[in-house]
C-alpha cells in the first residue's frame, strides 16, 4: 500500500494524460491476459479487471477507476457478449457493479486517509514548533535546565546548563542523571527512593527551592539550588523537568556577612584598648589567612602599638619582635607607612622579589615576610572618623591558597570595623583617664576647699552673733556664712554627680517611714517659703507602709524639687507634697501652680546644667540630675507632668522595705560628715552602670 501510495503521490502531481494513461493501460493488460490466460482460467477477466480497477483508483482516483470499467465493459460488450449465455453474462454485469463499488469506496477512504494525513503533519508540525519555541525560551534563561526520562536518564539541556556543567548536549543525552551529574547534597549522595528529583515523577508534586552540589565536566563540584516539577503527557507522568542556578557568589557572600558579623560581636565585647587591639588581630584568623598584624602609627616617626596573632605562635613572636622596632608614620621614611601615607590598600599575590613590587616595599618588610614565611600578602590601612591610625596586615604562610580581590575587599571591611572598635576603645579610655583626673580633682577639692569654708562659716557666725542686730558689720557676716553655704551645697552637688557618674553614690538603706523624711524636708524649705509667700500643703498617705532607703538621701531629693517648686510659684500660690501607697512602692509627688514646663523641654530638665530659658531665679542646674541620679539608685523612678500655663508635677517611687527590716526600729538619721559609716543593722548599696535617662 505505501508503494502504491507513493506512485499515486507522484502520479497525482504529474499531468492528467498520465494518470489516465495509467488507467488505459492497466485496461489494456487485464484484457490482454484474459485472451492469454481464458482458455485454462475461464473467469479470468473479472479478477483482472476489478485488480486494475482497484490499482488505478488508489493511485490515479475516481476517475481513472471509472475509465478502466468503461473499457473493459466496451471491450466485452462489442466482442464478447454476442457468444455468451446467461449466466456470464450476469457475472460480468456483477463485474462492473462490484468495480463501480470500488471506485466510490476506494474515493472515500482515500478522502479519509488524506485528512489524516493532513492531520498528522498539523500535529508534528506544532509539536516541532512547540519545541523550538521551547528551546528558544531555555537557551535564553540563566538557569539551567535539563529533563530526564522515566527510566532517570537525560533526554534534554538548555545552553545555560551546557555552559554550567562543561558538557556539550550530545555527551548527556541518553546517560542516567545521577551517575553522569553525581548530584549530592549535604546529608549524603542521591539515590534510590530518598532522591527528590526523581521522586517527583513517583509523587507528581512539584519541588523547589532545594539545595545540591552538582558536578563538572571536570570533576570540580559546586552548589546549586534547583526546583523541578513533572512532565506529563496524555494525564500520565513521562519524565520530569529540573531548572538549576549556581548558588556560589550566594554561598560566599554568606560566608563573609557570618565571618564580618562574628568580627563585629567579638570586636564590641569589650572597650579595653589593649584587649580590643589583640581581638582585632586574632578576629582575622584563619579566614583572611594564617597570620595577622595591627600596628598603629606612632607620632613624629616613632613605633606605635603592635598586635600580632598567627596560627603558629613562632611566626607570631617573630613578626612582633620586627613590627615593634618598626615605625609606621606618614612621616617615617623607612617601614610599613606606606599604606598610613596612600590611604590605598596593597595585594600581593605572589611574594616573590619585593624590591621589585612598585617600589613600595620597604627594607624592615621584606625582613618580616622573609623571616614569617609570607607567601601571599595584603595590607590595608585602619581607617576611623577620617583619620588613618596605622595599618592592618595579613599573609598567607602554610598553604598554597592566594589571596584575591575579593578577599581584599573582605579585608578592608575587617578593617574599617577594627578601626572604629580601636578608635571607641582609645575613646573609652581617654574618657576613664578624664574622668578619674576629675575624680581626683573633685576630693582635693572636696578636702582642701571644705576645711577652710567651714573655718570662715564658723568665724562669720561668731561675728554675726557678736554685734548687734542690724549693723553693717552682722549683716556682711550673714552675708558670708550664706555665700559659704552656697559653695558648700556646690561642693556637694559636684561630688554627688561624680559619684553618680563612676556608680559610686552612697546610699546607706533602712526601713523608714515616710513622713520622716518628708518632715525634714519642709522645715528646710519653710525659710525659703516664707520670704517668698508660698504656701506648703501636705497630703500624706495615712499609716503609710515603710519604705526601703536614705533617709538623708530622700531629704536631698525632696528638698530639690520643693525649693525649685517655690521658686517658680507666685506669691500667694501653694505648692503641694503628696504621698499615695501603691503595691511594692510609695509614690511621692510635688505640685506646684507656676508657668509649667513646654513640652519639647520635658525631656531636657533632668540633663546637668540645662535651665529653661524663661525661669527668673538662679542656679546651677544640677539639682534634679542629682535627684535622678538617687532615686534611680534606690530602684526608684522620677518623671514629669507638665502643662504650660498649668503648673508641672514632679512624681518619684521609692521600693517598700522588705518584711524582715520592717520589724526594725528606724535609726536615726546619720549626722553630718558620718556618711561614711553605716550604722549597725544598715545596708550600704552602692549604685552600679550608668544612670537611666540622665
Amino acid at each position: 500500500m505505501d508503494v502504491l501510495r507513493r506512485i499515486g503521490e507522484r502520479l497525482r502531481s504529474d499531468t492528467v494524460v498520465a494518470r489516465y494513461g495509467l488507467a488505459v493501460t492497466l485496461a489494456t493488460a487485464a484484457i490482454g491476459l484474459t485472451l492469454v490466460l481464458s482458455p485454462v482460467f475461464p473467469h479470468t477477466l473479472t479478477v483482472l479487471a476489478l485488480g486494475a480497477v482497484a490499482v488505478s483508483t488508489a493511485t490515479c482516483g475516481a476517475g481513472p477507476g471509472v475509465l478502466v470499467i468503461v473499457l473493459v465493459v466496451g471491450w466485452f460488450t462489442a466482442l464478447v457478449a454476442p457468444t455468451l449465455d446467461r449466466g456470464e453474462a450476469l457475472h460480468f454485469v456483477l463485474f462492473a457493479l462490484v468495480g463501480a463499488l470500488i471506485v466510490r469506496t476506494s474515493g472515500s477512504a482515500r478522502a479519509s486517509l488524506r485528512a489524516a494525513v493532513g492531520l498528522r503533519r498539523e500535529g508534528a508540525r506544532r509539536v516541532r514548533a512547540r519545541l523550538e519555541s521551547l528551546r528558544a525560551v531555555t537557551r535564553a534563561v540563566d538557569e539551567g535546565v535539563y529533563a530526564i526520562g522515566r527510566d532517570g536518564r537525560i533526554t534534554y539541556l538548555n545552553a545555560a546548563a551546557e555552559r554550567m556543567l562543561g558538557y556539550r548536549s550530545k555527551e548527556l543525552v541518553g546517560l542516567e542523571m545521577k551517575a553522569a551529574l553525581r548530584c549530592n547534597r549535604i546529608e549524603g549522595t542521591c539515590s534510590g527512593k530518598t532522591c527528590r528529583l526523581l521522586n517527583v515523577m513517583a509523587t507528581g508534586q512539584p519541588h523547589r527551592g532545594a539545595d545540591d552540589t552538582l558536578t563538572r565536566k571536570d570533576g570540580s563540584c559546586f552548589p546549586v539550588r534547583y526546583s523541578s516539577a513533572p512532565i506529563t503527557r496524555g494525564g500520565r507522568i513521562v519524565g520530569a523537568a529540573i531548572a538549576f542556578q549556581d548558588i556560589t557568589e550566594e554561598r560566599r557572600a554568606a560566608k563573609r556577612e557570618r565571618f564580618l558579623a562574628i568580627a563585629t560581636e567579638q570586636l564590641a565585647s569589650s572597650l579595653g584598648f589593649d584587649e580590643t587591639l589583640a581581638r582585632s588581630a586574632r578576629v582575622a584568623l584563619p579566614h583572611l589567612g594564617d597570620w595577622c598584624a595591627v600596628v598603629l602609627a606612632g607620632e613624629c616617626g616613632a613605633a606605635g602599638r603592635v598586635a600580632v596573632e598567627a596560627l603558629d605562635p613562632a611566626r607570631a613572636h617573630e613578626g612582633y619582635e620586627i613590627l615593634r622596632r618598626t615605625p609606621v608614620a606618614p612621616l617615617a621614611e623607612d617601614g610599613f607607612g606606606i599604606e598610613v601615607r596612600t590611604s590605598a590598600p596593597e595585594l600581593i599575590r605572589e611574594v616573590d622579589n619585593l624590591s621589585d613590587h612598585d617600589g613600595s616595599t620597604a627594607r624592615a618588610r621584606e625582613e618580616l615576610l622573609r623571616r614569617v614565611g609570607v607567601r601571599s600578602f595584603m595590607s590595608v590601612p585602619l581607617r576611623a572618623r577620617d583619620r588613618v591610625l596605622g595599618t592592618m596586615d595579613f599573609g598567607i604562610a602554610g598553604s598554597s591558597r592566594r589571596f584575591d580581590a575579593e578577599d581584599l575587599g573582605v579585608a578592608t571591611e575587617l578593617a574599617r570595623r577594627c578601626a572604629l572598635a580601636i578608635d571607641n576603645a582609645r575613646l573609652y579610655q581617654q574618657a576613664q583617664d578624664a574622668i578619674r583626673a576629675r575624680d581626683d580633682t573633685l576630693a582635693i577639692v572636696s578636702h582642701d576647699l571644705r576645711n577652710p569654708l567651714s573655718a570662715i562659716r564658723m568665724a562669720a557666725s561668731v561675728a554675726a552673733g557678736s554685734t548687734a542686730p542690724g549693723t553693717p558689720a552682722r549683716k556682711a557676716s550673714q552675708s558670708i556664712e550664706r555665700v559659704c553655704n552656697r559653695m558648700n551645697r556646690l561642693i556637694g552637688d559636684l561630688v554627688d554627680l561624680a559619684s553618680i557618674d563612676a556608680g559610686r553614690l552612697s546610699i546607706l538603706r533602712t526601713a523608714i517611714c515616710p513622713a520622716g523624711p518628708v518632715d525634714d524636708a519642709v522645715d528646710a524649705i519653710r525659710p525659703l517659703a516664707e520670704q517668698l509667700g508660698v504656701r506648703l500643703e501636705l497630703d500624706l498617705a495615712v499609716d503609710p507602709p515603710r519604705v526601703w532607703g536614705d533617709r538623708d538621701r530622700l531629704q536631698q531629693v525632696l528638698v530639690n524639687l520643693l525649693s525649685n517648686a517655690v521658686k517658680v510659684s507666685a506669691r500667694g500660690a501653694s505648692v503641694r507634697l503628696r504621698s499615695r501607697a501603691l503595691p511594692g512602692t510609695v509614690v511621692f509627688s510635688v505640685s506646684d501652680r507656676g508657668p509649667g514646663i513646654p513640652l519639647e523641654h520635658q525631656a531636657r530638665i533632668f540633663d546637668r546644667y540645662w535651665r529653661d530659658p524663661s525661669v527668673r531665679y538662679t542656679g546651677t542646674g544640677l539639682g534634679l540630675s542629682i535627684a535622678r541620679g538617687i532615686i534611680e539608685a534606690h530602684g526608684g523612678r522620677l518623671w514629669v507632668v507638665s502643662r504650660p500655663g498649668a503648673g508641672a508635677t514632679l512624681r518619684f517611687t521609692i521600693p517598700l522595705a522588705p518584711e524582715a527590716e520592717v520589724a526594725e526600729p528606724e535609726r536615726a538619721p546619720r549626722a553630718p560628715g558620718a556618711g561614711a559609716a553605716p550604722e549597725v543593722g544598715a545596708s550600704r548599696w552602692a549604685m552600679e552602670g550608668d544612670r537611666r535617662g540622665a
